[in-house]
Parts: C-alpha cells; sequence; structure tokens
C-alpha cells in the first residue's frame, strides 16, 4: 500500500524578511490512509526550517507544521525542502520561497546557564500568502520611491553665499520662497527624469515580450521569477 499524503500546498512564498526577524507560515498534511500511521520527517534547508521536525500520522490524521523564514544574510532564497515518509521511502518536494533586504532590529536576550530555548529564538510573525505579497509590493515601491527621492537640493546655495548674515536675517521671507520654489524645480525635475526611466523600462520590456513571445507577468510570484521582464532599479 503506498502512502496517500495530501498539502494544503507545496509553494510557499515569505515576501520580505528582515535579518534577525522570522516569519511563519501554516503547512498542513492529511493522511488518507484509513488504515495505516504514517511516520514523517522534513529535510533541513539553509534559511528555512519546520516545527516539528518529524513525527507521525495516524491513519485519516492531520497535521499543521510551522514552516519559518528565518534569513541569517541578505538575499533572495528559493530552496526546495523534502517531506520524507516511511523514513525516506517517499519524498514530497516543497517549494520555499523568502528575499531578505533589510536588517532589523536585534534583540539581547537572557544568555548564560540562566537563559531557556526561548530566549534564543528570533522575533516571529505569523503571515499568509496574501500578507507575503503585499510585504514584496511595499518593498517594491519603497525601492521606487528611494530612488527617486535619492537626489537632494544642494545645501550650498550660490546665491546666498554672498550675502552677510544681516542680509539673510533681514530677508528671512523672501530667502524661505526662494528656497521652496527652487526645491520645487529641483523636484519637478527628477520627476521628469524618473518618468522618462520608467518609459525606457516600459519599452525594453515591451520590446522583450515581442521577441520572446511570452505573456508579461501578472502575479508578484512571476515577476520574482522574470528576471527578464523585470523592473531595473539600478537603470
Amino acid at each position: 500500500m503506498y502512502p496517500d499524503i495530501k498539502l494544503n500546498k507545496q509553494l510557499l512564498f515569505f515576501g520580505e524578511c528582515p535579518q534577525n526577524e522570522r516569519r511563519d507560515m501554516v503547512l498542513t498534511i492529511k493522511n488518507r490512509n484509513k488504515d495505516m500511521a504514517l511516520d514523517f520527517s522534513f529535510s533541513k534547508v539553509a534559511h528555512f526550517k519546520a516545527m516539528p521536525v518529524k513525527g507521525k500520522l495516524l491513519a485519516d490524521g492531520e497535521h499543521n507544521i510551522t514552516i519559518s523564514f528565518e534569513p541569517k544574510s541578505f538575499g533572495m532564497f528559493k530552496q526546495d525542502m523534502q517531506l520524507e515518509v516511511l523514513n525516506g521511502t517517499y519524498k514530497i518536494p516543497i517549494r520555499l520561497e523568502g528575499n531578505c533586504r533589510a536588517l532589523g532590529q536585534k534583540t539581547k536576550g537572557v544568555r548564560g546557564p540562566a537563559a531557556t530555548v526561548q530566549d534564543f529564538e528570533v522575533d516571529a510573525a505569523k503571515i499568509d500568502d496574501m500578507l507575503a505579497a503585499q510585504s514584496t509590493l511595499n518593498e517594491v515601491m519603497h525601492r521606487k520611491e528611494t530612488r527617486f527621492n535619492k537626489t537632494s537640493v544642494p545645501t550650498a546655495d550660490p546665491a546666498l553665499a554672498s550675502m552677510t548674515e544681516s542680509d539673510k536675517e533681514a530677508k528671512v521671507a523672501e530667502i524661505r520662497t526662494y528656497l521652496a520654489n527652487k526645491a520645487n524645480k529641483h523636484r519637478a525635475n527628477n520627476f521628469i527624469k524618473h518618468e522618462r526611466i520608467d518609459r525606457t523600462i516600459d519599452n525594453r520590456i515591451q520590446q522583450k515580450i515581442r521577441e520572446t513571445g511570452r505573456a508579461p507577468p501578472k502575479t508578484l510570484e512571476e515577476i520574482e521569477k522574470d528576471l527578464d521582464l523585470g523592473m531595473d532599479y539600478e537603470l
């Protein structure tokens, strides 16, 4: 008799998780055999872990497993964790994906003989598919906004350098208006520049679509996997 196991999903996308933090998702496994219990275990992979890592599924039983993404370094991680049944006789691959592009706050817990297992755990947050996708979208928008605001107005202004302190004090209102107008002009020019860059990126994507005959990516998962049609932040 072959083991009959059903998983609620075989792809877990965790989205964004800062280093020193953790994201948890729930994987449900069900033993559909009516008269046979099954031993199971999960293989070890970098940056991801299963809890519990092994156990027994009773006949027609169901078990919730916490799969955690705990990045130790920056990067975009894609790993296959194996669900092994009957001492590894049968293996079911589970695709795990997550991004780490920020440094989280490292908490200082109790150390030494008085420390417990919980003191060594990092901050965790349970998420679902929607929250994971939203975290990636937020990161994309943050990076685009950061790129847009990267260039600031120069603080040293030639027109003000020649003025004495008494002249500046006498013309505070005029100077504020002048600097505000200059900042607005600078932001407008910066906006036009990046609009042109965005149009160039769109044109490249459309050209790539015509050359490859592939439809453009529609979901965050497709965007992450399709590097040719993704956005180039360094342009």
